[in-house]
């Protein structure tokens, strides 16, 4: 409990930000642009995800909590590209 508890609470934070990306992703692929999305995730991620949690959680002492920081920071990395990418697209799209 006292890992689980702490870890639920800031897990709360990524909610919004995994309900942008989600929709934008889906938003991006509904207009046949499949690549930069899955390019998009895998950066947000790959490259970001796995090693900030790594980094948090271990060097930092952060635990499992650090794991849920690398996730959180991630979401909005992710959110954020894919959003910006979405509002190129659409910018581009006839009326």
């Amino acid at each position: 409990m006292a890992i689980a508890v702490p870890a639920l609470i800031l897990a709360t934070l990524f909610f919004v930000a995994d309900g942008i990306q989600v929709v934008a992703a889906q938003a991006l692929r509904s207009a046949a642009d499949v690549w930069w999305p899955t390019a998009m995730h895998v950066f947000s991620y790959g490259v970001v995800m796995m090693p900030l949690s790594w980094l948090f959680a271990l060097p930092m002492g952060m635990g499992v909590d650090g794991i849920v920081w690398g996730v959180i920071v991630a979401s909005l990395v992710s959110a954020a590209l894919l959003t910006g990418r979405f509002v190129r697209v659409a910018r581009r799209m006839p009326a």
